[in-house]
């Protein structure tokens, strides 16, 4: 959950800040690369990539929202230098930051740590929703 610099030029660059403090928690907020590894764009290699041009990253992503072109989520990192500044992806694709979390149509998007030694049941529906068991 270490901050991540605007100018980092590769994917594993920006991992590897990500990575420089660990959350130890069981639950918390989306990774900016988690983001960007979800697209299936080759063009989305880093965060400047996410964040120029047509903004590839948004391209075959399945985070993106298609409804609400509003739709601006919070991700787990600050960019370096400006703690105070949360990163965000909107529905544009664009990642960036903020000087405030003040947005009053943000969402979150928490993601869940599971064991490797889940079992997974149901179909995902709303009849037979999945169920998660610890073996």
């Amino acid at each position: 959950m270490g901050p991540i610099d605007y100018e980092q030029t590769t994917m594993n660059g920006t991992i590897t800040q990500e990575n420089k403090y660990k959350w130890n928690g069981k639950i918390g907020l989306i990774n900016a690369t988690d983001y960007m590894r979800a697209s299936l764009d080759s063009a989305c290699t880093d965060i400047t990539s996410a964040r120029e041009g047509e903004f590839p990253c948004k391209n075959s992503n399945y985070l993106i929202h298609s409804v609400d072109e509003s739709y601006i989520w919070w991700t787990m990192h600050a960019y370096t230098g400006v703690a105070h500044r949360p990163v965000y992806v909107n529905n544009n694709g664009f990642i960036s930051s903020t000087y405030s979390a003040s947005y009053t149509e943000a969402y979150i998007r928490p993601v869940v740590f599971l064991n490797s030694n889940i079992i997974l049941t149901g179909e995902g529906t709303e009849n037979n929703p999945y169920k998660i068991l610890n073996e």
